[in-house]
C-alpha cells in the first residue's frame, strides 16, 4: 500500500518575479506611449492591478492523497479536510500545474509552480494528476 502523499504549498518566488517583470514592462509602455491625464490614469490602473495580484491567492493550503488515490484538501482559514475531485480542465506541465478542483459544489482553480513544493513532491503531484496512478 502507498503511504499518504501530502503537499504543503508555500508562497512562490517565481510568481512574484513574474508580477514584478510585467509591472515594469507595462509601466514603461504606458510611460512611453501615453501622455497627460491618460498616462497617469493608466499608471494608477497598472499599480492597482499589481497590488491586487501581489496578494497570496492560494485557497488550497494542503493536499493529501490517500491510499485509494482520493484527493483531500485543506482550505485557508478552515480546519476541515474536504474531499476534492481533480477536473479534466486541469493543465499539467513540467513548469507548472493549473489544477481545477471541485470541492462540494464549488469549482476552484489553483496554480502550482515548481518552487511552491520541493522537486520530489512536485513530481509526485504531476504524476498523480496526469495518471492517477501510484506516485
Amino acid at each position: 500500500m502507498l503511504n499518504d502523499f501530502q503537499a504543503a504549498f508555500r508562497a512562490s518566488k517565481i510568481r512574484k518575479s513574474l508580477i514584478l517583470c510585467l509591472f515594469l514592462i507595462s509601466s514603461w509602455s504606458v510611460w512611453v506611449y501615453f501622455f497627460g491625464t491618460t498616462r497617469w490614469c493608466l499608471l494608477t490602473g497598472v499599480l492597482a492591478a499589481v497590488a491586487w495580484s501581489w496578494r497570496e491567492p492560494n485557497t488550497v493550503q494542503y493536499l493529501r492523497i490517500d491510499d485509494e488515490f482520493q484527493a483531500w484538501i485543506l482550505l485557508n482559514n478552515q480546519s476541515d479536510w474536504h474531499q476534492a475531485q481533480l477536473l479534466s480542465g486541469s493543465l499539467i506541465h513540467r513548469w507548472g500545474c493549473f489544477l481545477q478542483w471541485q470541492v462540494n459544489e464549488r469549482v476552484m482553480w489553483q496554480v502550482v509552480l515548481p518552487d511552491m513544493l520541493d522537486s520530489e513532491t512536485f513530481r509526485r503531484l504531476r504524476v498523480w494528476a496526469m495518471f492517477g496512478q501510484k506516485v
